[in-house]
């Protein structure tokens, strides 16, 4: 019995940080990774919350550049802001612009506030008069749109990186130290695998919810133009999604593989106690 609950005391902790070590070395493989700056702003571009701001951003930008007295209306605005952001050549200043901010979260660098229009001037004043009828005859040119970034409250992350690069190593270790010891100071190893795998799964559970939780309190809560930052915090923590179902398939699977040994090994000894129950009944000898 005390070998049984010395084990469990091991496993557990031993679990929990081989689910920290996964987590992180997820986190590093995807949003913590430098080299996948261009799939971090991708993912920031296609966000909900950061293409609003960016068409609001944009829409004040041309209000502010069209000539005093223009017979354009705030929805006439914000429909040629929407199609400007469409066209590939702007979406390509827009993703090097993220990039460069998914490089200034991880250190590198500063984040840019303001994207200059400048590169696209012909296609932003082909799409405000597609948009707006009779623009063309009040908007001949436009003067070089610079529109701001919801990119003034991106942290420095790089001392998370660091960090997590040197302890999934570490949390590996002990983890895999950790389980070893578990089953080999248990007396019942069915038992052991059957509480890591429900301890997997409620583990997972958890993980799952905060991962998915999380994001919407930040959407929620986030003050005014923190939409980038609060993209690239729910895409970290959507970095635990993928460990946490690998960890409940494992803990499935623990559970299937310790409730077939169990039944295959205690089986066995409760049918001989309930015979023999019944022969002491009858008064025979055992």
């Amino acid at each position: 019995m005390i070998r049984r609950s010395l084990a469990a005391l091991i496993l557990g902790p031993s679990l929990l940080v081989a689910s920290l070590a996964w987590s992180g070395f997820v986190a590093l493989q995807t949003v913590l990774d430098p080299d996948r700056s261009r799939e971090v702003a991708e993912e920031l571009f296609d966000n909900d919350e950061v293409q609003a701001q960016l068409t609001s951003n944009l829409a004040s930008a041309i209000s502010a550049g069209l000539p005093e007295g223009a017979p354009v209306t705030d929805e006439q605005v914000d429909q040629a802001a929407t199609a400007v952001l469409a066209d590939p050549a702007v979406e390509a200043l827009v993703l090097d612009a993220l990039g460069s901010t998914h490089a200034a979260f991880l250190g590198e660098g500063e984040a840019p506030e303001t994207l200059s229009l400048a590169p696209v001037a012909e296609s932003l004043r082909a799409q405000l008069v597609e948009t707006v009828p009779g623009a063309a005859a009040v908007v001949p040119e436009l003067p070089a749109l610079e529109f701001d970034l919801p990119t003034e409250r991106i942290p420095d992350a790089s001392p998370l990186r660091t960090f997590t690069q040197r302890a999934v190593p570490v949390l590996a270790l002990v983890a895999a130290i950790g389980v070893v010891l578990a089953l080999l100071t248990t007396t019942d190893r069915s038992s052991v695998l059957w509480r890591a795998g429900v301890w997997a799964v409620g583990a997972a559970a958890f993980s799952l919810i905060i991962g998915l939780g999380l994001p919407w309190v930040i959407r929620r809560f986030a003050p005014d133009g923190a939409e980038v930052f609060a993209a690239l915090f729910s895409a970290l923590l959507r970095s635990v999604i993928l460990p946490a179902i690998v960890l409940a398939v494992g803990g499935v699977v623990l559970m299937v593989v310790a409730a077939i040994a169990g039944g295959s090994g205690g089986g066995g000894r409760v049918a001989a106690r309930r015979a023999g129950a019944r022969t002491e009944a009858r008064g025979m000898p055992r």
